[in-house]
């Protein structure tokens, strides 16, 4: 019983930075998108 705990809990703990990271890699891709128009918009306007 207590060797079947311990792998669930390292289970866990992998889980939880598996699903950190997933979260980073969407927040930056998220944060970069978002960023792409505030550009494209300023070099029109200063090109225009």
């Amino acid at each position: 019983m207590n060797e079947s705990n311990e792998t669930n809990q390292l289970e866990k703990k992998d889980m939880s930075k598996a699903n950190i990271w997933f979260a980073v890699v969407l927040g930056v891709i998220a944060f970069s998108v978002a960023l792409i128009p505030f550009f494209y918009l300023n070099n029109a306007v200063v090109n225009g």
